[in-house]
């Protein structure tokens, strides 16, 4: 029973951690970053010296995505995200063949073949994702595609620090009433 509870959580550790690679990887909108400029956000209408700097962060964010509208640097960079995904799945799924086939932990848990199984299986699940993600850097592109991803990037970031000037206005408002 014990065994069987630590594999469970063992499990779901695993499956929380794969939920966060793949919500990071470039596919659509991440829930994580989202939720952590959501929370800068609130954070920031603390004060007005947060909300400033809050502001002008965005505003900076909002000019590099219209420079990447009008350059091939989205392309680059693409490019490179992944490659470097198809090598860091590949590293892990080597590391894990390596672990595998390793003498010292043969030696450490003789009485224990699932784990080796279980390092298999590893592997091959690291090898599998590094392919997908190969396979979908295959369809990168500058297409409109990409550039309307940018634009709609670009003007939610733009409501975004409309919103918070508005309530850096009010703020201010609040504060010196007769200005």
């Amino acid at each position: 029973m014990k065994d069987i509870l630590r594999e469970w959580v063992v499990a779901g550790i695993l499956a929380l951690v794969a939920a966060a690679i793949l919500d990071l990887l470039p596919v659509g909108e991440s829930r994580i970053l989202k939720c952590a400029r959501l929370l800068k956000n609130k954070l920031s209408e603390r004060s007005a010296a947060r909300l400033k700097k809050r502001i002008e962060e965005l505003e900076k964010y909002k000019r590099n995505l219209d420079l990447m509208l009008n350059s091939d640097k989205a392309l680059y960079l693409n490019t490179f995200r992944a490659l470097f995904g198809t090598l860091l799945f590949g590293c892990i799924g080597a590391i894990l063949t390596t672990l595998r086939h390793s003498e010292m932990l043969a030696v450490a848990r003789p009485e224990s073949p699932d784990t080796l199984a279980m390092l298999d299986i590893a592997a091959i699940m690291m090898f599998a994702i590094g392919i997908t993600v190969a396979l979908g850097s295959l369809t990168i592109t500058v297409a409109e595609d990409n550039r309307q991803k940018f634009a709609a990037q670009s003007e939610k970031y733009g409501k975004e620090i409309e919103q918070l000037k508005m309530i850096l206005k009010t703020r201010v408002d609040k504060l010196d009433p007769h200005s």
